[in-house]
């Protein structure tokens, strides 16, 4: 098993490298991606018990943006690494902050959580429509059509960019498995996102497999 001290320098170096000008962008961040999956496995695997290993995994991330910030500014975003044992549920939220190499602990304000596979009782199946989304497009069109007559080719472009997001959001929405738990997670409510990934599958028919769901 990989120290997770070992990968947090790695991590360190490659952002100094970057700052020094040693890699591009599209090389530094998938680098950057592949160590920060290594990491959680790290940490999440210094937890398991004598026998227990990782069956499956899945990583997603949630970009959040304030109102306060500017639009122009990385917003701060969430990396979720949830991984199934033959035993439990880890899930490990951390934040991912700009400019700041990741460390998967108190600095980056990492949450480690683990449920016993035998309290699960279901997945329960969500959709929501992609409310920003809908009115992001709905304003950019809207001020396209308020200028277009200063900008008639941009105008009409940003119009139909603008309905393309709308229909995006109205046509997709937003999946997710609610994960159901008895007692109720003292975390609160465990969520599956990115479940068309093919990781995010394969973890819903692994506990599917190994909990006792209702018909």
């Amino acid at each position: 098993m990989t120290d997770p001290e070992t990968i947090r320098a790695e991590i360190l170096n490659l952002f100094q490298g970057y700052e020094r000008g040693d890699l591009t962008k599209r090389k530094f961040e998938n680098i950057f991606t592949e160590r920060t999956v290594k990491l959680c496995c790290a940490v999440v695997s210094r937890e398991l018990a004598e026998g227990e290993s990782i069956r499956a995994e899945h990583h997603f991330v949630h970009a959040h943006l304030s109102l306060s910030q500017s639009v122009l500014k990385e917003p701060v975003q969430v990396a979720v690494s949830q991984f199934v044992t033959e035993q439990r549920l880890f899930q490990l939220c951390l934040r991912i902050l700009p400019g700041r190499p990741v460390t998967c602990d108190e600095r980056d304000e990492t949450e480690l959580t683990q449920i016993s596979l035998s309290s699960i009782q279901g997945l329960r199946q969500r959709r929501e429509i992609r409310g920003s989304e809908i009115l992001a497009g709905a304003m950019i069109a809207l001020v396209a059509l308020a200028l277009l007559s200063w900008m008639q080719v941009t105008g009409v472009f940003l119009v139909g960019l603008g309905i393309a997001g709308m229909i995006h959001g109205l046509a997709l929405p937003t999946r997710w498995f609610e994960i159901v738990t008895e007692p109720a997670a003292a975390q609160g409510e465990l969520r599956i996102y990115a479940v068309r990934k093919k990781s995010g599958r394969r973890l819903v028919r692994l506990l599917r497999e190994r909990i006792p769901l209702p018909t």
